[in-house]
This record gives structure tokens, C-alpha cells and sequence, in this order.
């Protein structure tokens, strides 16, 4: 609609079809999504270099010319606007009826949404060029004198505030009882929303400096950095950088992330303006080699095949972030039997369950999950726990909709002679321990898991074609830690070969590790020369 891509100086915001921006010139515009279209066009007196926000149906946006407006969102008029002391650089935020927005005066103000009269007016220490975020009853906003301030949403009185290492630009992100921003020095902070004292030991250190708003996404905050470095994440609770990627063109990021159908996406600017995205994708194929000799299932790892079979990929948490390495997994077949060999790194081994398919929640276990009709139509569950207590079931129609009148057919045409926990296979665990259980007091270092799979114990109408070389299923392995957390709230910890967003669920099949049962021995593939 305009070639002159540099005229449009504001983020954008969409709803119901209709996508909302703001041009150099002041213009406001509304263009159809799908056609490219222009809805209408509001001629503004000065340029918007924040993010308009659509509220209860009527468009926010501040401008340079100093002055918050309203716009009607169906007409495209004015409803109101609102005068400020210094330009507004920065985005708008709402809540309770209320509309928040800070000047580059260093005045932050509050007007009734719906008649644009002031609510209250604070003064601030350092020019605002940043979004503020609402949360529980208050606001929270930084300044370029690196002051970080949450705000009574009500009255405009400071709750707390705290000094960060350089000016803020950006906004801030409120989740898990936290709030979170960077600044110019390149750190990122956790502040605890109700009291201000720091939820991280020190903030992070990211490669560059820190301009736009974070996102939170489960338990990983999201953003990227201003100098064009890199975009990354960082989990909240470790407190560390557990996914970072080059910027495409080293293009500076001065807009928040976008996440959705698991995809994150950055704009960046520079001298090649871009925008890039990254999946949260499934694990490369992994080679099932054939084990050589017979393999005892007695928990012990020490027989060469183990030691020659390729490693799964490094285990991550459940929220997608690589933090340390705490588990070593392997997986043969041989012939008739998957054979997995795990061993987890752990300083405190628990385990108090006693009978087959106990509940296995406030155990230190391993989770094993398998797909071999690649359709998560019905997926065996394997679990044993640090104890060798075992549990299983068979999971029918995993992530397929249960509406789905088609999916009622599949399963009848599977024939299944039992479902969920009541499906009670053939299996094999054993495991071993390097320290005690349920002795907080010793030195715990590990524990291992030896498993065998009989192909015969599994239902023969999932296998399409049957095992062989060249088979390929997918499959997620799952290891649940409990922690040095004191029961009934234990410290939960779980990571796994394939990304599962909530900790409570076993992941979306689509993106699980896919494996192949190869011909090849295991001294045979550690031959084969290395690509």
C-alpha cells in the first residue's frame, strides 16, 4: 500500500481482520488484513512510534505531537484526546477502564478510557520512551534514568522502586508473580510484583542491549537485543540463558516478540529491515542401531553396546531451554525388544511408590512414550520409577480431536482390547542407584534404567508395517524429578528428548523424536564415518 516502507513508524495491533498502524505523517490507518485494503484513515498531527492498543473496542495510540488519542475503531473518528506535557514515544496500556501512558517529560499519566478526563498525574524520575504493563492493581514502568517503578494503579502512588545498571527503553512483561525487563547495559531483571526485592540472585547478562519488551512464554522469557547480536531465551527459575540464535542481518530488535502455534517470531530493523522466525521443532531422526550381543536387563550399563549405541539428543526442560546436561539416554533393538538405557543425574533420589501402576507423580521416574503409527491415535505409556515400580497405559486419540467422528472409527478399527490404565503389557525395568532414597542427608549422585520393550507386548494393530529395519516411529522420553522440595509441594523438575510445554502432559506427538530401527550394529554405526 506504501512503498515507502521508512514512512510507517509504529508497531501494529490487529482484531477481528483489521490491522491497526501508524504512519511518519501521522496518519492512523485501518487496513484489512486479508485484502490489503484501506478500512480508514485518521489524520493525526503527529507520528506514533509506539504500539496502538485496541481497548474495549476503541484504538489507543500517544503521538509526537503530545497528546493521547481515542478512535473510534468501527468509523474511524475521534472520540477524544488527551493532552500531555512531553512527546510520546512509547506505548499505551489499559486496565479497570483506565488508560496509562508516560511522556518523554518524564510525566506518567492515567485518564478514564471512556471520557479522556485525568485520573491522576506522576512525576517520574527520567524520560519515558517505554510501554507500561498492568498487573493486580498496579502499573509498572521504567525510565531512561534507570529508575523501574510499579505504580498504584488507583492513586499513581509509588508501591516500590528499584535502580537498574542503565536506562530502561523498553517495557516489562508481568508473570509467575513476577515482573521483567532489560536495559541499555545489556541485563535483564526478575523483580518479585509485590514487594520489589529481586527474584534472581543478579540480574542476566545478554549479549547486547536490551530495548524492546520481553515476552513470557510457560516459564521462559523471550526477547532480543538492541545492537542486532542475538535473540534469546532465558529461564525464569534457573535464572539462565537456555536458548539464544543470531539476529538475520544483525538487525536491531525494538519491538516485543510474537508467539503463537509455537512459532516465535522477531522484527528487526537496520539497513536490511527483517523479520524472522523459529519453530519449536521436533528432533532431528535418531538411528535405533542393532545391539550386538544378548542384553541382560538388570540396570547395569557397563556392556560395550551401551557405551557404542548413539546418544539421544541432549535433554531439555519441559519449556524448551537447554540447562545443563542431566541426563544420558540410549536406545537399541534387538530384533524383538527396544532397549532404552537412561541415566539421571541426581543429588536426591526419591521414591515411595510400591505396586504396579502406583501413581508415579512424587517419584523421581522415567516416562517413555511411544507412536509407531506416527498419529497419536494410541500411544503406549511406560513408566518406572527410581524404585523399579512400573506403570502403563495406553493413550487413545493423543492430541486429535475427540470430536472428531473420525477418530471414533480409527479405534474401532483397531481392535483394542484395553485402554488407559487398564492395559497392563509385558515389560521389563531394572535400576540402579548411586546413593539411597528418601535421604535427603546422603551424597545421591545418579540413578540408571535398564528397559525392554517386547514388539509382542504392544498392540499388533499399531504397527503398520511391522518392526523391521527401516522403521520408522516417534517416540518422547520424560524424566521427572522431584527435587529437595518438602512434600505436599515438592520441587518439580522434568526434562525430555522432545519439547513439552506444560510439565503435566506428554507433549504433542507432531513433535516428538522420530527413530528408525536400523540394520546396522552398534560397533558399525560408531565406525561409519562422521558427517
Amino acid at each position: 500500500m506504501f512503498p515507502a516502507a521508512w514512512g510507517l513508524t509504529s508497531g501494529t495491533c490487529v482484531q477481528d481482520g483489521v490491522l491497526y498502524a501508524g504512519l511518519k505523517t501521522g496518519q492512523m490507518l485501518a487496513v484489512d488484513a486479508a485484502k490489503g485494503s484501506l478500512v480508514w484513515s485518521f489524520p493525526g498531527e503527529g507520528p506514533c512510534y509506539g504500539s496502538p492498543l485496541l481497548y474495549r473496542d476503541v484504538l489507543y495510540y500517544g503521538s509526537l505531537d503530545r497528546r493521547l488519542y481515542a478512535i473510534d475503531v468501527r468509523r474511524g473518528r475521534m472520540l477524544w484526546n488527551f493532552p500531555v506535557h512531553g512527546w510520546i514515544e512509547g506505548s499505551p496500556a489499559a486496565d479497570a477502564g483506565t488508560v496509562f501512558v508516560g511522556a518523554r517529560s518524564g510525566d506518567f499519566y492515567a485518564a478514564d478510557a471512556k471520557l479522556g478526563v485525568q485520573r491522576w498525574q506522576a512525576k517520574l524520575d527520567g524520560r519515558i520512551v517505554g510501554a507500561p504493563a498492568c498487573s493486580a492493581g498496579r502499573v509498572f514502568i521504567g525510565t531512561q534514568s534507570a529508575m523501574f517503578y510499579a505504580l498504584d494503579a488507583a492513586s499513581g502512588k509509588t508501591v516500590w522502586s528499584v535502580k537498574a545498571a542503565g536506562p530502561i527503553d523498553g517495557g516489562s512483561c508481568v508473570g509467575q508473580d513476577r515482573v521483567f525487563f532489560g536495559d541499555r547495559s545489556g541485563q535483564v531483571y526478575a523483580i518479585n510484583a509485590a514487594d520489589g526485592k529481586p527474584a534472581w540472585p543478579q540480574p542476566v547478562k545478554v549479549s547486547g542491549p536490551v530495548a524492546a519488551s520481553p515476552i513470557i512464554v510457560d516459564r521462559v522469557i523471550y526477547g532480543g537485543t538492541a545492537d542486532g547480536s542475538t535473540c534469546w531465551g532465558i529461564d525464569i527459575d534457573a535464572a539462565v540463558i537456555g536458548w539464544s540464535q543470531p539476529v538475520a542481518n544483525e538487525g536491531a530488535v525494538c519491538r516485543p516478540p510474537l508467539f503463537a502455534n509455537d512459532q516465535l517470531v522477531f522484527v528487526s530493523r537496520g539497513w536490511q529491515r527483517g523479520l524472522v522466525g523459529y519453530a519449536m521443532a521436533a528432533p532431528s531422526q535418531h538411528a535405533c542401531c542393532t545391539a550386538k550381543g544378548a542384553i541382560q536387563i538388570d540396570g547395569d550399563l557397563s556392556e560395550p553396546e551401551w557405551k557404542q549405541s548413539p546418544r539421544l539428543p541432549i535433554f531439555l526442560k519441559h519449556n524448551g531451554m537447554q540447562v545443563g546436561d542431566p541426563v544420558d539416554a540410549r536406545l537399541m533393538w534387538d530384533g524383538t525388544r527396544l532397549l532404552f538405557g537412561i541415566t539421571v543425574t541426581d543429588a536426591n533420589l526419591q521414591a515411595a511408590a510400591a505396586n504396579r501402576d502406583d501413581d508415579l507423580a512424587r517419584d523421581d521416574s522415567i516416562t517413555i512414550t511411544l507412536d509407531p503409527n506416527r498419529g497419536g491415535l494410541a500411544v503406549p505409556v511406560l513408566r518406572v520409577s527410581a524404585n523399579g515400580v512400573q506403570a502403563d497405559a495406553l493413550i487413545t486419540g493423543l492430541g486429535r480431536d475427540a470430536a472428531d467422528p473420525k477418530l471414533a472409527e480409527e479405534l474401532a478399527d483397531l481392535k483394542l482390547e484395553q485402554t488407559g490404565p487398564a492395559w497392563n503389557p509385558e515389560w521389563q525395568a531394572a535400576v540402579r542407584l548411586q546413593g539411597s532414597l528418601n535421604n535427603p542427608g546422603d551424597q545421591d549422585t545418579s540413578w540408571t534404567a535398564e528397559i525392554a520393550i517386547p514388539f509382542a507386548s504392544l498392540p499388533p494393530a499399531l504397527f503398520n508395517p511391522k518392526p523391521g529395519p527401516n522403521t520408522t516411529w516417534l517416540a518422547n522420553v520424560i524424566v521427572h524429578s522431584i527435587g529437595n522440595g518438602p512434600a505436599p509441594a515438592p520441587e518439580h523438575r522434568t526434562w525430555c528428548v522432545s519439547s513439552v510445554l506444560d510439565p503435566g502432559s506428554l507433549g504433542a506427538p507432531s513433535r516428538w523424536m522420530p527413530f528408525q530401527l536400523d540394520a546396522k550394529t552398534v560397533d558399525e554405526f560408531a565406525e561409519q564415518p562422521k558427517k
